[in-house]
């Protein structure tokens, strides 16, 4: 049990990692933890019987001593788990590329590439190791290339010089979107590179630059052995391309974790019906090799050599292989969570055999998280960690439930072929309808999303791939020296896979969108988890009773926590602002990237933000203009959220299911607390919104009449000088306390008259980082600093929330403060 709580609180520690801010309670907690242990030995002493008045006391202070004493170990295991993810993520960051800057760099390729077809043609992502003389092998680049523009490709195991743009690493910082810095930072890589030129330098070149000590480590024997499985799989990836198969893509993904030959359409199935972890390597694949490896040395033994295993056990000698197998096969699928999940589990089973000590599966998961975050405490940001190890332990949980079913029944067909059959199929039923249950919290956590045809996919998928499809891959690959043998596993399970597809695709036939955004708040995620634990615990523990209590009150409808946000989002170069006042939710412009349809800003950013906010429909949105960055993403908003209203400047095939109004000047719109005013254009105006869509952009200017000191914000759209100069010809007197800027930050805008009579205290540009247009304009930033007025933009902090108290007080909070590696130390200019 003592061990059970360390390894559980040093898991604890290590996922401190993400939190932002200084240390300094760690030194308070090792403190407490001493003071504690050192009460513990106190107590213990004082276990001696002539130190008791009354002999009962005894197993009391006995009991206060052991958990004085597992109390302060585990504070100490905590503070170390803390301490050792935090200096390896600070060790990391000081490694990331800071600045913007065309460079050249020398690079070493020792990783397999992934590809990503587009209506272009075929792009590259290709992680690189940068061979600096100063440092040696100091960081891992992502470089971007594309292979219809450049002559020369990067092949394994070869030096180049690349030339391009050099970007630290960046993504939408806003709450419930996809992290691409933490998943860089996750996978070690330190920026990006979008690369311009290519020139091969061979090794007797970087010898004479000095770059000899540098390439000394990529002839060490675990640096060649890597490279040697990086090739063998880029060969197999390769072949199957060439190949005659109908299933390429699928047969590379399913055996090595591969999807660079995936189609949108299969990428898209898999997501719908919620398997894409079935294109991860999981342990079945992992172990099938190892057994198969373990088999056949076991059979060459019992031919060759027979008297071995009268000096060695065959079990003791068998171990050999099939962890040599688990470690080759682990690297040979990239060596992703869920395979070194495995390897560890099986190294720690194969130490208790050899040992002959006995382990308990939960034991076991601990130890094998425990030392997975020991090695890389990087794994704990990843999703895969939390979903693997958690449906490992609902598997146990399951198969321990049924065990026991059975051995509690007659045990007369104990060994029949149907009972087995039986018992396997009851397992499988019961596994997928409980794992989805059990990780229910943690997908919705995660993803805000949930297939509702997940279990059922998972019915006819999980025993296809794992005993049929996965299995031939594997013999097929072994036998591959065998070229008729190979081939023909190889299109078997093309086969297979082909009528997998159709049962799957007929399966995402019988609901239009099984894929369902879940708009929960933080008060009803808590039940969920609640009430998922409360279901998975032992019987008599809690009344089941509280399960239903739990989901009524799930169900009830949303309070109003009295505070109102005004949240500029991180969209890159575009704009979007969520109003939330007593229980209204409305959206100033959606936001829009230039091609929904390569990249959708509404997909990927403005709903799964909005559904993590618990917002499924939005009383109004407010469109300053339908330029493509303020109304791109609007198709995408409306088939997940109820939009009640749209107002704007113009109206097109759009709008034409929702309530429309043109917005116009003198107009207002009260959203619970929040006055909502329009100032510009004039009704007269709106005729000439397709000439001029910038100018006649629909100012709003929003008045909080009970906040204390930034009661009133001005947003201009994309409204430039001659809209400004008519808002202070008309409204002379008009305060301003926050001022989104004009066309974001644009050098026609934000006039040094307008600024110096609107008196902002404080100015906010929404605009993306290193955007074309060098917006917020180095113009516009001189005329606010000769003004004294404070700039923030959403480059640089990320989401800006503002949070008004019922007492009228303003918190503001900025998204990127939130994570270390968010945190811009040296913002671009």
């Amino acid at each position: 049990m003592f061990l059970i709580f360390i390894l559980i609180f040093w898991i604890i520690g290590v996922a401190t990692i993400s939190f932002q801010g200084e240390v300094e309670y760690s030194t308070l907690l090792l403190g407490m933890a001493s003071i504690i242990l050192i009460m513990g030995y106190f107590v213990r002493l004082m276990r001696q019987p002539d130190r008791f008045i009354y002999p009962h006391t005894s197993s009391i202070v006995q009991s206060s001593s052991r958990m004085l004493v597992l109390t302060g170990i585990c504070l100490i295991t905590f503070v170390l788990g803390h301490q050792h993810a935090k200096t390896a993520l600070h060790d990391r960051l000081e490694k990331r590329v800071q600045y913007i800057e065309e460079k050249e760099i020398v690079v070493y390729i020792n990783k397999i590439n992934q590809l990503k077809m587009d209506q272009e043609s075929r792009s590259i992502q290709q992680r690189a190791q940068v061979i600096d003389k100063k440092q040696g092998q100091s960081q891992t680049l992502l470089l971007y290339l594309r292979e219809s523009k450049l002559d020369t490709t990067l092949e394994l195991g070869r030096y180049y010089k690349v030339t391009g743009k050099l970007r630290p690493a960046h993504s939408y910082a806003v709450d419930g979107v996809f992290d691409h810095e933490k998943w860089l930072l996750q996978q070690n890589i330190a920026g990006t590179m979008r690369v311009d030129w290519i020139v091969p330098v061979s090794e007797a070149v970087l010898y004479s630059e000095g770059y000899l000590s540098s390439t000394d480590v990529h002839r060490s024997l675990i640096a060649r052995l890597s490279l040697s499985i990086e090739k063998a799989r880029l060969a197999f990836r390769d072949d199957i391309e060439q190949g005659v198969f109908r299933n390429k893509g699928l047969l590379v993904a399913l055996l090595t974790g591969d999807k660079s030959l995936l189609t949108e359409q299969q990428e898209e199935l898999f997501k719908k019906l919620g398997i894409t972890h079935l294109l991860a390597i999981s342990g079945p694949h992992v172990l099938i090799f190892a057994g198969l490896l373990s088999w056949f040395m076991g059979h060459l033994v019992s031919i060759f050599r027979p008297h071995i295993f009268l000096k060695v056990p065959k079990t003791y000698l068998l171990l050999i292989p099939f962890v040599c197998g688990v470690i080759i096969y682990s690297f040979f699928s990239g060596l992703e969570i869920p395979a070194l999940r495995t390897t560890l589990s099986v190294c720690l089973i194969s130490i208790a055999i050899l040992f002959k000590f006995k382990i308990k599966p939960f034991v076991l998961l601990l130890i094998s998280a425990s030392l997975m975050l020991y090695l890389d405490p990087f794994s704990i940001l990843s999703a895969a960690f939390w979903l693997s190890y958690g449906a490992c332990l609902i598997l146990i949980r399951v198969y321990q439930t049924i065990v026991h079913e059975q051995q509690s029944t007659a045990l007369i067909n104990k060994y029949h072929f149907l009972d087995k059959a039986k018992m396997y199929l009851k397992i499988l039923l019961q596994s997928q309808w409980k794992i989805f249950i059990a990780l229910l919290p943690f997908t919705l956590l995660i993803f805000q999303q949930i297939s509702l045809l997940a279990p059922f996919a998972n019915l006819v998928a999980v025993p296809m791939i794992g005993t049929l499809i996965v299995p031939l891959e594997v013999l097929g690959y072994c036998l591959s020296f065998i070229p008729f043998v190979g081939l023909f596993l190889f299109h078997l399970a093309d086969m297979l896979i082909s009528m997998l597809l159709v049962l799957l695709t007929k399966l995402g036939l019988i609901l239009d969108n099984p894929l369902k955004w879940v708009a929960l708040t933080k008060a009803q995620m808590f039940l969920l988890a609640l009430a998922v634990l409360m279901f998975f615990m032992p019987k008599n523990v809690i009344p089941r009773l509280w399960i239903p209590v739990l989901g009524v009150a799930l169900l009830m409808p949303k309070r109003d926590d009295g505070y109102d946000i005004i949240e500029i989002l991180d969209i890159g170069q575009g704009q979007s602002i969520l109003l939330q006042s007593s229980g209204k939710n409305a959206l100033v412009d959606t936001g829009g990237s230039f091609d929904e349809n390569t990249f959708s800003i509404g997909e990927s950013v403005v709903v799964p933000f909005l559904i993590q906010r618990g917002i499924s429909k939005l009383d109004q949105i407010f469109m300053s203009h339908l330029d493509q960055d303020h109304a791109g993403a609007y198709r995408a908003i409306e088939k997940h959220i109820q939009i009640d209203q749209v107002i704007s400047n113009e109206k097109d095939d759009r709008f034409q299911q929702v309530k429309f109004d043109y917005c116009r000047q003198h107009q207002q719109v009260q959203l619970g607390k929040i006055n909502i005013q329009f100032l510009s254009p004039a009704e007269s105006q709106l005729n000439f919104v397709s000439q001029n869509r910038n100018e006649l952009s629909c100012v709003i200017y929003l008045t909080l009449p009970y906040a204390n000191d930034f009661k009133h914000l001005l947003i201009m759209g994309d409204a430039g000088w001659e809209t400004e100069y008519s808002i202070l010809k008309q409204y002379p007197e008009l305060k301003v306390d926050i001022l989104i800027l004009g066309h974001h930050g644009s050098r026609h805008s934000s006039s040094y008259d307008f600024l110096k009579n609107t008196k902002p205290k404080i100015a906010i540009a929404s605009a993306g980082f290193d955007n074309r247009y060098n917006h917020p304009h180095p113009v516009v930033k001189e005329r606010l600093k000769a003004l004294n007025i404070p700039l923030l933009d959403t480059q640089s902090k990320g989401s800006i929330r503002m949070t008004f108290d019922k007492n009228g007080d303003v918190q503001f909070r900025y998204h990127r403060d939130q994570k270390a590696w968010l945190t811009r130390n040296n913002p671009i200019d």
